[in-house]
C-alpha cells in the first residue's frame, strides 16, 4: 500500500483548493468577503480530510470500495461505491474541460482544444501510473515555487497599488 507524509498530504490540498479556486472562481458573488468563502471552503476540506483519515485507520490495508462493502454489505456497498465513482468523474472531467479551456484562452490562443486536453491526459496517465506517492512528493517539490510566485505577484500588486 503506497503511503503519503502529512506535509505531502497538505502540500496536496493546498495545491487542490488554490487551482479549483482559479477554475471555478470560488466566492466570486462575495466580491470583496471572497477570502471569507475561500476559508470556508478550505475548513470543510480540512474536515472531509480528517474524516477521510479517520476511516482510514479504522479499516487499515483496505481501499474505499473494500470499506463500502464491508460497511453497507455486498449490494448496497456497490451501489455506493457506483454512485460515489460517477459523482467524482463528472466533478473530474468538468474541472478537466475548464482546465482546457482556460490554457486555450489564455496562454495557448491558437491551439486547438482538444490538443491540450490530449496532452494533459497523457501527463496525467502517466501520473497515475506512477502512483500516488509520486503525485504527492512532485507536490511538496512544486510546493515552494509556487508560494514564491503567489507571494512575488501579491507584492507586484501591492507595489502597483501604492504606486
Amino acid at each position: 500500500m503506497e503511503r503519503i507524509s502529512t506535509s505531502q498530504l497538505l502540500c496536496l490540498m493546498i495545491l487542490y483548493e488554490i487551482g479549483t479556486t482559479i477554475l471555478f472562481a470560488l466566492g466570486i458573488k462575495a466580491k470583496q468577503d471572497a477570502w471569507i468563502a475561500i476559508i470556508i471552503a478550505m475548513i470543510i476540506g480540512f474536515l472531509l480530510i480528517l474524516i477521510y483519515t479517520t476511516i482510514q485507520k479504522a479499516y487499515p490495508n483496505k481501499h474505499l470500495g473494500d470499506i463500502f462493502l464491508s460497511v453497507f454489505g455486498k449490494w448496497v456497498g456497490r451501489v455506493v461505491i457506483l454512485l460515489y465513482a460517477l459523482y467524482f468523474s463528472y466533478f473530474a472531467a468538468t474541472n478537466f474541460w475548464e482546465f482546457g479551456e482556460i490554457i486555450v484562452q489564455l496562454i495557448l490562443l491558437r491551439t486547438p482544444l482538444e490538443i491540450v486536453l490530449l496532452l494533459v491526459m497523457i501527463v496525467m496517465l502517466y501520473a497515475a501510473f506512477l502512483g500516488i506517492e509520486v503525485i504527492a512528493r512532485t507536490s511538496e517539490i512544486f510546493f515552494p515555487y509556487f508560494l514564491g510566485s503567489v507571494v512575488f505577484v501579491l507584492c507586484f500588486c501591492f507595489c502597483i497599488r501604492s504606486s
